[in-house]
């Protein structure tokens, strides 16, 4: 993983995961109807979600620079 910062997340891919979710009034809900998280119940249901990695990825290896703690401690917050 990269320790350069991306608005404020550890790196784009984690930002654009939590982008892609938050922006969506579906996905918000089913976020937040599936509290609490931990990073493999985020990692298991952005996969289901986005098995090719979302529209903004140039491929599916980049979902492996997810910091998924990263996601489940921000979704766990809202």
């Amino acid at each position: 993983m990269s320790n350069e910062k991306y608005n404020g997340w550890t790196n784009r891919a984690t930002w654009n995961v939590n982008l892609w979710i938050m922006n969506d009034e579906y996905s918000y809900r089913r976020i937040m109807a599936n509290r609490p998280f931990t990073p493999e119940k985020a990692k298991s249901i952005i996969l289901e979600m986005y098995p090719c990695g979302t529209v903004d990825m140039d491929s599916v290896d980049e979902m492996d620079n997810v910091n998924w703690q990263e996601i489940a401690d921000a979704w766990n917050e809202d």
